[in-house]
């Protein structure tokens, strides 16, 4: 059987009777992100959600790579399913796992049974499944801090094969809070906080002034970061050396400066939240921007 990805979804477990809203949001943003590497079938079964190849060519290892960066899920791993009988379970670890298990000097077997009709306990087949893996790697088993935890899985149709599962971008599915507009100047914070409100569910698109005032490389640099995490980002083209009181050097233009800013970024963002990237610590230094940007509720 082919390989499929398995994923554990994060906080949108918990949610109540709208639970099934996020998990429909969390679909088609699944579905999206794996266009580029074939058709695959996603579905829910017992708490884990399954995404496998529909069709030969599917290129499971580049779709693996890109749901790591797929808000909603905390977790993902490579599986192989195979038939629910122990010597079926052992035949696909050995397979599976031959380079893991041949590069380990300790490994054990921690098994799950979703489907209690199993005919062994989880004990009874990880010592089974262990046993007979030592003895055809020659590798020993210890309990507390292996090199290797091979995983097995009983569920509704198949037994499933898997090492620890990594972590994935955590949060809500993109979309489950709306849409908001990000002040990206390309520091830190302004970075924090649009990863933030993607982590929190919205789709964020960025806006980010190019002028005379901002050095190519720094704009450049924003650009590339936005692309990297996958954000829909907007350019302004913006010269505040345009205005009189900055031309003037006026001991004011830098409040001046931000305050032409701030209302040609509100204005792109028409009704759509505005967030920028303003920390407590700002507060206790001067800052012009700071009033003018009070000035825009």
């Amino acid at each position: 059987m082919n390989e499929i990805i398995l994923l554990k979804l994060g906080e949108m477990v918990l949610k109540g009777l709208n639970r099934r809203s996020f998990e429909d949001k969390l679909q088609a943003n699944l579905h999206r992100r794996l266009r580029p590497f074939g058709q695959f079938r996603v579905y829910t079964r017992q708490s884990a959600t399954y995404v496998e190849p529909i069709r030969e060519g599917c290129d499971v290892e580049g779709a693996y790579e890109a749901l790591k960066h797929v808000f909603g899920i905390v977790g993902l791993s490579l599986a192989r399913p195979c038939g629910k009988d122990k010597d079926a379970i052992l035949a696909c670890a050995k397979e599976f796992l031959d380079d893991q298990l041949r590069a380990a000097r300790t490994f054990k077997v921690e098994t799950k049974r979703a489907d209690k009709t199993f005919p062994m306990t989880s004990i009874q087949l990880s010592q089974y499944v262990g046993g007979e893996l030592g003895q055809f790697f020659n590798v020993k088993a210890d309990m507390h801090h292996p090199d290797l935890t091979v995983y097995v899985e009983i569920r509704e149709k198949y037994a499933y094969i898997h090492t620890p599962s990594v972590p994935g971008a955590g949060g809500l599915p993109i979309g489950m809070g709306g849409r908001a507009v990000s002040l990206l100047s390309g520091g830190l914070d302004s970075r924090f906080l649009s990863f933030a409100a993607k982590y929190l569910g919205y789709t964020v698109k960025l806006l980010t002034v190019r002028g005379p005032h901002i050095s190519a490389e720094e704009t450049a640099e924003a650009v590339q970061w936005a692309q990297d995490n996958g954000f829909e980002m907007e350019l302004l083209d913006l010269n505040p050396l345009q205005m009189k009181a900055v031309e003037f050097n006026h001991t004011d233009r830098c409040y001046f400066c931000k305050k032409h800013l701030f209302l040609e970024l509100k204005r792109r963002a028409a009704d759509l939240p505005l967030c920028d990237g303003t920390n407590h610590s700002d507060l206790s230094h001067y800052r012009p921007g700071l009033k003018a940007l009070s000035e825009l509720k």
